[in-house]
């Protein structure tokens, strides 16, 4: 399917607005940024592997040749902007131009190698006093600045000219993904930036921005927002609780567990792939296991909601660890929670652990897809400073004829803003409450009743492959299965049962008649 690709360049929006806004204070000729753009494009064709599977090379062209027509009427921000969307429209989470901040602590970018200032200071986006994240129920306000605070943990109905829900889909047209989960993560901080809501006509001004909210008392109110003062540095969460839940304290250490005695269970969140000045990632799954075998823990739980990547090599010392845990490797005492943070060298944990281990995933579908481009080339654009990264590696799924964007959570758990403010974790609350299934057939019993095919097919295909499990035939299991969805009158699940049967255990003439009998027209 291809990219719908907006139109970046002159619209009259645009035109209006740079004409406000002075091109005098613009820091670099057109030529030179001609020359960046021009860099651009021939970095995307020379490095990445196929950058033309979302969007066609004459579409791609046909930006590159737009924004180069329109670069002399543009400002400097707003180049910025169209060179994002040239790099957003080849949907690949590593592939990217990155927006220089006035606020390097404020804002989220993908990644732990970190990206130089640009040439300019002008060049940097500012940003609004107060900070957003779109939950399942709507966008709400999870951060401010003091003389915001009033604003902590409403939600957002309109921004600038247009409701909440157009806005992020206007936004999405800079904002690199794999996946949808990629830009439910981005499309808020982008929002965000002034800057680029008035490039992209989202606002009518880059120094100011309207938001209409509706307050916690359920009244709807329009507030007026300027952009956050280059002093400023103190942020408000919106955490209604006297403290945040665990999994939010300590995000920004590598990993760390805990021992949750009233679960009876082993809590690893592990934040980034890489080892700690102090101790290696080997030695802190050792360990860890170590106390989880001490203490006598019945459930280990792996968090990787806020691992963004980083040396994918070492994910060897955590699938070790689990595939030779007797205790662990078995399902309903095996649980990673994913979200859409999950992404690049995390998400190989998550496949090979797919592949390998009998777990199951709770939370949501992770950022990253399971055939993804990745090991991305830093690039310095000449003029500007900026930083375009491209990738240079296509790396495949262990499933052959890959079609998914994502790894689907085996148990989908919402989060909600009221979870956010009230300091809930429903996603670590869902794996330590999961009842243990009797088997892989009552496993995929669950999984077929809430439409998740892919992933009962998976669990199949692992216990069939296994010699441990090669020889113990589930005929039997899957007949009874087939036979109590047909008498629920179930059509569609009784088909899906007898054909992953008849795939499975070919030589079954009962999964075939039963193939036959249900196999429609």
């Amino acid at each position: 399917m291809r990219a719908s690709v907006p139109k970046l360049g002159v619209t009259v929006g645009l035109v209006i607005l740079a004409h406000d806004f002075a091109f005098a204070d613009n820091q670099i000729t057109s030529e030179q940024w001609r020359a960046d753009l021009h860099q651009l494009a021939e970095a995307v064709h020379e490095y990445h592997p196929d950058p033309f599977e979302a969007v066609s090379q004459s579409e791609f062209n046909d930006l590159v040749a737009s924004l180069n027509a329109d670069i002399p009427g543009l400002t400097d921000k707003q180049i910025v902007v169209g060179l994002a969307a040239i790099t957003a429209a080849i949907q690949d989470g590593h592939t990217r131009l990155a927006f220089p901040r006035q606020h390097r602590n404020v804002g989220l970018e993908l990644g732990h190698t970190g990206t130089p200032e640009p040439m300019f200071e002008s060049l940097k986006f500012a940003h609004l006093p107060v900070d957003f994240k779109l939950f399942d129920d709507g966008l709400f306000v999870v951060s401010a600045t003091d003389s915001h605070k009033a604003l902590l943990g409403v939600q957002v109905l309109q921004i600038g000219n247009l409701p909440a829900d157009q806005a992020m889909t206007a936004v999405e047209a800079v904002v690199y993904k794999d996946n949808a989960s990629t830009a439910k993560l981005l499309i808020p901080d982008r929002l965000g930036m002034p800057e680029i809501l008035a490039a992209l006509g989202i606002s009518d001004d880059p120094a100011k921005t309207l938001l209409k909210v509706r307050m916690k008392t359920g009244v709807e109110q329009t507030v007026e927002l300027a952009t956050l003062p280059a002093t400023e540095t103190q942020w408000l969460q919106a955490s209604e609780a006297d403290a945040l839940p665990a999994w939010l304290i300590r995000r920004d250490e590598k990993f760390w567990a805990r021992y949750l005695a009233d679960d009876k269970a082993m809590y690893l969140q592990i934040n980034e792939i890489n080892d700690k000045s102090d101790e290696t990632l080997a030695q802190f799954a050792a360990r860890t296991f170590a106390m989880a075998e001490k203490e006598g823990a019945k459930r280990l739980v792996i968090d990787l909601r806020h691992n963004s990547g980083g040396s994918g090599s070492l994910n060897r010392s955590l699938l070790l660890s689990i595939l030779r845990s007797d205790r662990f490797n078995n399902y309903g005492k095996l649980f990673v929670l994913t979200g859409r943070n999950t992404f690049s060298a995390a998400q190989f944990l998550v496949l090979d652990l797919e592949k390998y281990a009998n777990v199951l995933f709770v939370g949501e579908p992770g950022g990253a897809s399971p055939t993804s481009f990745g090991d991305p080339k830093k690039i310095t654009l000449e003029h500007s400073g900026l930083t375009l990264r491209v990738s240079t590696i296509h790396w495949h799924s262990w499933l052959a004829g890959e079609f998914r964007d994502a790894v689907a959570p085996h148990i989908r758990v919402e989060y909600t803003s009221k979870d956010f403010l009230s300091a809930r974790d429903p996603v670590l609350q869902a794996a330590l409450e999961f009842p243990e299934p009797a088997g892989v057939v009552e496993l995929c019993d669950m999984l077929l009743r809430q439409g998740a095919v892919n992933s009962a097919a998976i669990i199949l295909l692992k216990y069939v492959t296994d010699p441990e499990t090669a020889d113990d035939s589930l005929e039997d299991d899957l007949i009874r299965l087939g036979e109590a969805f047909a008498e629920e009158g179930d059509e569609v699940n009784t088909r899906y049962v007898y054909l992953m049967g008849a795939q499975f255990y070919p030589a079954s003439q009962r999964l075939r008649i039963g193939l036959n009998a249900w196999q429609g027209d």
